[in-house]
């Protein structure tokens, strides 16, 4: 995933993000530890604003 440019990884996001809301449920969802989400956020910002 690292290796596509951001426009691809966008697609690949778009296209899994049924599939993975049908796996988990809602209740999964909210027993993820919010610190690791923030985690992801911040990766996510960083990668943007290198980009």
């Amino acid at each position: 995933m690292n290796s596509l440019d951001i426009d691809a990884r966008l697609a690949v996001l778009g296209e899994s993000y049924p599939q993975i809301t049908d796996i988990i449920s809602g209740n999964a969802i909210d027993t993820l530890p919010t610190e690791k989400a923030a985690d992801l956020v911040a990766r996510i910002q960083q990668i943007s604003s290198e980009e």
